[in-house]
């Protein structure tokens, strides 16, 4: 499959599909499950290399990780100011990290059954502390120095400190993805 498509002299069609993750297996992004950010920034290169005057982004993404957004999305507004067009498209999806990707264009157009937002963050953790003593199952997790944050969740559950150091993440990222958002796309009212 494509992930650069070239249409007429000068715009350049950028394809992204699936999840999108800092680094995932080729099989995965062949396949349209994924969709690398590293990959992505490689083509946005090639794009601002290339001598292109517009570039349109094909979104189809539920979104994903957020580690590598920021520094891609720069690379969308850098695009940009080199004088690229930048416009994010979906006729399917376009939600959370691929909306974090999309707002950084000028323009965003969505089809009329289009799903599209799901702006914010989270992360999960399974706490599995009582399984494990229903299966006999006792964790002793040893730390070369005071880190308290570094084995979190080794024993089957959390720290009311550890708890409190993911959520400081999740809300660390919320903060720059609505700020992201909101600097790029000042009518939204979030």
């Amino acid at each position: 499959r494509l992930m650069i498509q070239k249409v007429g002299q000068s715009t350049a069609v950028l394809q992204i599909k699936g999840m999108i993750l800092k680094d995932c297996p080729f099989w995965a992004w062949e396949a349209g499950y994924a969709t690398p950010l590293n990959l992505i920034d490689t083509a946005l290169d090639m794009i601002a290399e290339g001598g292109f005057t517009s570039l349109i982004l094909d979104c189809n993404s539920p979104g994903g990780s957020c580690l590598g957004l920021y520094e891609t999305a720069a690379r969308i507004k850098a695009l940009s100011r080199q004088g690229v067009h930048t416009t994010a498209y979906t006729s399917g999806l376009c939600a959370s990290a691929m909306y974090f990707l999309a707002s950084a264009c000028q323009e965003i157009f969505a089809a009329p059954t289009a799903i599209v937002g799901s702006i914010g963050t989270y992360s999960v953790f399974t706490d599995y502390s009582k399984a494990a003593d229903m299966a006999g199952l006792k964790f002793e997790v040893f730390v070369a120095r005071d880190a308290p944050f570094k084995a979190a969740g080794e024993t089957g559950s959390l720290t009311e400190a550890q708890r409190e150091e993911m959520i400081r993440h999740v809300t660390e990222a919320d903060n720059m993805f609505q700020a992201q958002v909101k600097g790029s796309r000042r009518s939204l009212n979030m």
